[in-house]
């Protein structure tokens, strides 16, 4: 008995590792990493992900480091908006009072390709805003995306984070 509580109450909470295979599994993901206060890692399985609505993640200050990645590096998820107006794909907001607070909480995007996003907005592929976190975003393709206006396939700002782009189209 003694065993099984300390080999139930012993363990510390980890971040969440999640893998989507459709639109639906991919929100879900970036609803459950929003809100766990921990670091998390969503692997986007290879295939065609036609979107009928943006993807969102959106916190006040940050929930912990956030890294979105191509499940297989060698067959890369193609999110698609169908071009469809106003339509965005991915959208990600870690300080939306823009008060600072998520420092450390950084955002890593890998492997993705965005395709037809259409926004009203900034970012018709992707848009990643913080204020203190660094941004990565490596190794992803944006093809015809538009936005009204701060990037058609992409847009990142971060008020003292840094932001690297690194091998993208």
């Amino acid at each position: 008995m003694i065993f099984l509580s300390v080999l139930v109450f012993s363990g510390k909470a980890k971040g969440g590792v999640f893998t989507v295979n459709n639109p639906t599994e991919f929100q879900n993901a970036l609803d459950s990493a929003e809100s766990n206060g921990e670091n998390d890692v969503i692997y986007v399985a290879p295939g065609r992900y036609e979107l009928s609505s943006i993807l969102t993640y959106s916190t006040s200050d940050g929930d912990g480091s956030l890294t979105i990645q191509a499940q297989d590096p060698d067959n890369p998820p193609g999110l698609d908006a169908g071009g469809t107006y106003p339509r965005g794909i991915l959208f990600i907001g870690n300080d939306n009072d823009m008060d600072g607070g998520d420092e450390n909480n950084d955002i890593t995007i890998k492997g993705l390709i965005f395709v037809n996003g259409n926004y009203s907005g900034q970012g018709g592929g992707l848009c990643v805003i913080t204020g203190e976190a660094n941004i990565t975003i490596k190794d992803c393709i944006f093809i015809a995306n538009r936005a009204n206006c701060g990037g058609g396939g992409m847009y990142a700002y971060s008020t003292s984070g840094t932001i690297n782009i690194i091998n993208c189209i």
